[in-house]
């Protein structure tokens, strides 16, 4: 079984306002710890000048990164090799962003190409409850640059086939309940995730869950949604059902 690569530098950025608890993908945070741990020859390599290879699977919160050496996710400044705007591509924005949802960024993580149905580049994401999933990404302008949203196995509606040239944009997609979303890319050529948020409709899953008593059923999925035993080991989403036919799922790492 494969292992995540866990960094306990990382920090997920959570926040509550009005009833809903937001998880926030921190591309900055983990920009810092990939930079340390190529200078530490870890995992992560430098490419050239700001631009690092992942070469590991990473985890921050409710959010996993598959990212093998084999096929491994980017990140760099969001302006690329030439932070002052004197030159590059002219599809990489020269500053940080401010997304649409309200969080700037100064770098982004790039794919450099599509996933696949066993490993590398893609991103899940383990929803505490329904709510909103909110992506701010974007591509060179290319034809065919996008990524799929995968929830429930289908792909939602709305997921981009094109992304635009627009760093600063947001994609949203409505989640129904709790469960693991797939980010996976569609394209030939790289996109790039500026940030990525999910907000929740309830407080909590421990709040909203207090009184409802033990669960009717508790199953277990590994982190490609299939389902598994309740003994197996490694990273398992674990499923519980009430006897008001609510759910709540929580990721537990279980030797």
């Amino acid at each position: 079984m494969k292992k995540l690569f866990l960094s306990v530098a990382i920090l997920a950025t959570t926040a509550f306002a009005a009833n809903a608890q937001t998880h926030t993908l921190d591309i900055d945070a983990l920009y810092e710890v990939i930079v340390a741990e190529a200078e530490a020859d870890g995992p992560a390599a430098i490419v050239s000048n700001a631009k690092y290879l992942l070469n590991a699977d990473r985890a921050q919160g409710i959010f996993t990164l598959i990212s093998p050496n084999t096929r491994t996710l980017r990140i760099d400044n969001i302006d690329g090799n030439f932070p002052d705007g004197s030159g590059g591509n002219n599809d990489k924005p020269t500053v940080p962003v401010t997304f649409a949802n309200g969080i700037t960024s100064g770098h982004r993580l790039e794919t450099n190409g599509l996933s696949n149905s066993t490993n590398g580049r893609k991103i899940y994401i383990n929803a505490p409850s329904a709510g909103m999933l909110k992506v701010g990404a974007w591509s060179n302008g290319d034809e065919g640059r996008g990524y799929d949203v995968v929830f429930g196995g289908s792909i939602l509606a709305g997921s981009p086939t094109q992304l635009s040239k627009d760093a600063g944009e947001i994609q949203e997609f409505n989640i129904s309940s709790a469960g693991v979303i797939e980010l996976n890319p569609n394209g030939t050529g790289q996109i790039y995730y500026g940030t990525i948020q999910f907000v929740q409709t309830t407080t909590s899953i421990n709040d909203a869950n207090a009184d409802k008593g033990e669960p009717a059923s508790v199953e277990y999925f590994n982190i490609l949604g299939s389902q598994v035993s309740a003994d197996a080991t490694g990273l398992v989403i674990v499923k519980k059902t009430y006897a008001d036919g609510s759910t709540s799922a929580e990721k537990v790492f279980k030797k």
